[in-house]
């Protein structure tokens, strides 16, 4: 069987006198109603079908020949107790504590305002009061129970509303008949064995039910709208009881995607439960306060499910605490913890007036650095930090003047408050200075023999570099690349002009110029030579003349 159920049906009565002995030392009396209304338990055949071990208290204790009717209730032997009265305020007090410690499931039927509560096993007494249920209002629209019920869900075939606290109930619910409108409540406990007990009756139940760990439940009748007697299912609805009493709570696990996840991330899990079950995940500080919540019904098996963070949710710690409740309000309930931090860097970016990579002068630069959670932007020239800024677009003034000729870095670093770091950088030239020259052949002012002259320069630039270098000889120009040094022409005898320029690459240029001349040496030495050989000449026609005198 799924439980074995042990029904009392030792019990006291009030206005409903059937010739039975009243006997209130005897646990509820002794009247056997098998013998007085058979009918009154078609209830007890329809549960048993269901698949529950039903047994009667009478004739157990008949049969077996026991005095003790406590003994058989703590027995242990039944996973659930029914006791049905009206007056159980006479016992009630000590066997409840008893029963539930030992583990055992109690179902406590009170007055529901049925004068016995002889309509609920019994209801051709008093048809009119078993019509259709309505729905009223929840005052807890928060409680899973309260949310979308239906007709034959929950404890019978009937709607129910819930609420959590008991003053609430008292205070904002009159179901003391009044006219055509009555009802009946319904309070479920579960001790720390996981014992519960299920309490049915009317505004009477305050008089037993009065500790906060209690859920309620409530059931609202319209009398007096001439239904069949098939609307209200009495047999269907203590069968509810019965399930709920032995109900076991659902089980349910969850699965992460991953345990560290970014702000405003996407978030996949998976659910996985052993029955069909409403499902309230909740995302909660170290504080323990709730921050979301949301709600779903899933089936037996494996749910996976995705949903983004929501953006409220900063850096920290947070529980996602996953809750299954069943039909009948048992619940399982499993946590996982989620870290929510920054694994992203800063976004940086760096613009240089057009690109440039040779810089000379006063320069304007901007810089940007974004993160949500953005702590510190630096500025780097060559590693040496030159300034800080924040989150944002920031321009500044780069001087290069004040730095030398040649390669540089400007890097730009950005953090954000977990100590995630981006980097960007950009390498450039500082050209201020216009490149060296240096003429090496000829020498300004050299001679040459012959008209084959090689000209020799060296140039040097720190900074960008030389790009060409311009030689104009006697107004004829020759272009050359940075890396040429030399150049042979042959010229005719005479003075011959050299300008040569050399031009970097931020547009600084040297200019230096020299002359040379060609066969200019040997045309004196002819002259020279010449004017020897007539001096000798005419020294040798005077001695020659002299001599002719002297003879």
């Amino acid at each position: 069987p799924k439980a074995k159920i042990l029904f009392d049906d030792v019990f006291d009565y009030f206005s409903w006198s059937l010739n039975a002995s009243f006997d209130a030392e005897r646990l509820w009396g002794g009247v056997n109603y098998y013998d007085v209304m058979p009918s009154l338990f078609d209830w007890w055949v329809y549960i048993s079908r269901h698949g529950y071990d039903l047994d009667s208290l009478k004739q157990l204790m008949e049969d077996e020949g026991i005095t003790d009717p406590w003994s058989v209730f703590l027995s242990g032997e039944y996973k659930t107790i029914m006791i049905f009265d009206k007056d159980m305020h006479r016992a009630e007090m000590g066997v409840w504590p008893k029963i539930l410690g030992k583990g055992i499931n109690l179902i406590t039927i009170f007055d529901g305002g049925f004068d016995g509560l002889f309509p609920i096993y019994y209801p051709k007494i008093y048809p009119e009061w078993f019509a259709r249920t309505v729905i009223i209002q929840p005052m807890n629209l928060e409680h899973p129970i309260s949310e979308n019920f239906s007709r034959g869900l929950a404890l019978g075939a009937y709607t129910l509303m819930v609420f959590n606290e008991t003053e609430v109930l008292a205070t904002g619910v009159d179901i003391v008949r009044k006219g055509s409108l009555g009802g009946a409540l319904i309070a479920m406990y579960k001790n720390e064995l996981q014992a519960k007990q299920v309490a049915f009756g009317d505004s009477n139940i305050f008089e037993y039910i009065t500790s906060g760990d209690y859920v309620w439940l409530m059931l609202y009748y319209y009398y007096g709208l001439n239904l069949p007697l098939e609307e209200f299912d009495t047999e269907e609805m203590l069968l509810n009881l019965v399930r709920c009493s032995s109900n076991v709570p659902p089980t349910i696990s969850i699965s992460l995607d991953r345990k560290v996840y970014e702000e405003s991330d996407n978030i996949s899990i998976s659910i996985t439960t052993d029955k069909e079950v409403r499902v309230f995940l909740s995302i909660k500080d170290e504080s323990g306060e709730t921050l979301h919540q949301w709600s779903f019904k899933v089936r037996a098996g494996v749910t996976p499910l995705s949903f983004t963070l929501p953006e409220t949710l900063g850096l920290g710690r947070y529980t996602l605490l996953a809750r299954a409740i069943d039909e009948f309000g048992d619940y399982g309930e499993t946590s996982a913890t989620i870290l929510i931090s920054d694994l992203t860097p800063p976004v940086v970016r760096l613009i240089v007036p057009q690109n440039r990579t040779i810089l000379s002068g006063l320069v304007e630069i901007a810089v940007f650095g974004d993160d949500k959670n953005f702590k510190e932007g630096i500025l780097r020239i060559d590693e040496t930090r030159m300034r800080s800024f924040q989150r944002g677009w920031r321009n500044f003034t780069l001087n290069t003047f004040n730095l030398e000729d040649g390669q540089h870095v400007l890097a730009i670093e950005c953090y954000d408050v977990k100590g995630n770091v981006n980097y960007t950088e950009f390498n450039f030239i500082v050209d201020n200075n216009p490149p060296i020259l240096n003429v090496l052949s000829p020498v300004n002012g050299q001679d040459f023999d012959q008209g084959n002259v090689k000209i020799l320069w060296a140039t040097y630039d720190r900074g960008s570099g030389v790009r060409k270098v311009t030689l104009n000889l006697d107004g004829e120009v020759h272009v050359f690349s940075g890396d040429v040094s030399e150049f042979l022409v042959s010229v005719k005898e005479g003075v011959h002009l050299i300008t040569i320029e050399v031009l970097d690459n931020a547009n600084h240029s040297t200019v230096k110029s020299i002359y040379f001349t060609v066969g200019q040496n040997r045309r004196r030495f002819l002259f020279g030579s010449l004017a020897l050989v007539l001096i000798a000449l005419t020294l040798a026609a005077i001695i020659a003349i002299l001599k002719k005198k002297t003879i």
